[in-house]
């Protein structure tokens, strides 16, 4: 091999021949195979101990969640819609028992066809119960730290099972009652939105309110930040001063300095609003008579006086 050039850019380095870096060239299957090798390592070198990562086996029954932010009487807490996860969840249960049920029935002799719906539904929801299979089995094979998001893929898998199930449950029903039937399920989804979006998008949220939303004794977000809650502050109030006030009615008066603002511990506490917020002042120490008589006499620039 060639070898570098001296570093003392001499005319001599310019004639040296440069070391070139040579890559293996790699085909198709090769390039996907290191992909995924260094996704897999990468991965690997992620433990930890967050204290709010969640392990695969209680994703899909939503036992927790992922807290992000809480203050000012709002929070941010990652959860989902649970009737959704719950729904699909239960989609994904039927689907297989009704599969080994079907699977019996036929070694046995009977043939039932579902209302005539059996292979179109065990297709169409089989496709995506594989699918939301392969999305997230995997992830019990992965030792690093987990959150809910990771199955947000196989999520969308789930529901697609429970909108096939939905349907198979109501083909041979009255064209009302399955209208019926999707009003409601639209219904309480909705419902759900509308009362976890203050946690989704950081809605103001009484501490009741956020006491009666926790269905489950596992979802640990924290009530306190909500408005009524220990932790909760209100908004900053704007800056006001009795001096500012006379000065803006008076403006060919100067304003007198308001006092001097009362130290923070005595604004604020942990229970109490924030402090109000007064803008910063520059002021030289009190200066004796004398001093002041010699001021006035003095034409020396600011520059002079040290102490300014």
């Amino acid at each position: 091999h060639a070898e570098y050039p001296p570093a003392n850019g001499t005319a001599d380095a310019e004639a040296q021949p440069v070391r070139r870096a040579a890559y293996r060239q790699l085909g198709l299957w090769a390039k996907i195979r290191e992909y995924h090798q260094l996704m897999v390592d990468s991965n690997e070198n992620l433990p930890g101990d967050h204290p709010f990562a969640a392990r695969p086996q209680h994703w899909p029954w939503l036992r927790r969640g992922t807290a992000y932010w809480g203050g000012r009487g709002r929070l941010v807490y990652q959860l989902g819609n649970p009737p959704i996860w719950w729904g699909s969840l239960a989609a994904l249960t039927v689907f297989g028992a009704l599969q080994v049920l079907l699977l019996l029935l036929d070694k046995s002799g009977v043939r039932m066809q579902l209302g005539g719906q059996r292979a179109q539904h065990s297709a169409a929801a089989g496709f995506f119960a594989v699918a939301w299979a392969t999305h997230y089995v995997p992830f019990f094979l992965m030792g690093r730290d987990l959150f809910i998001h990771h199955y947000f893929p196989a999520l969308w898998m789930a529901i697609m099972v429970l909108a096939f199930s939905l349907d198979l449950a109501t083909c041979r029903a009255p064209r009302a009652i399955r209208a019926a039937v999707y009003a409601a399920a639209a219904a309480v989804a909705v419902h759900a939105f509308v009362t976890f979006s203050h946690i989704t998008y950081a809605r103001p949220w009484t501490k009741d309110a956020c006491l009666r939303a926790k269905w489950l004794g596992t979802w640990d977000f924290e009530c306190e930040h909500a408005i009524g809650g220990a932790l909760a502050t209100e908004s900053t109030p704007a800056p006001t001063s009795i001096a500012a006030d006379e000065a803006a009615a008076q403006p060919d008066t100067p304003a007198e300095a308001p006092a001097e603002a009362p130290a923070p511990e005595a604004l604020s506490s942990p229970n109490d609003t924030p402090p109000v917020y007064v803008e910063p002042r520059f002021e030289t120490p009190a200066a004796s008579n004398e001093n002041e008589k010699e001021d006035e006499n003095d034409n020396t620039p600011p520059e002079a006086h040290p102490e300014l």
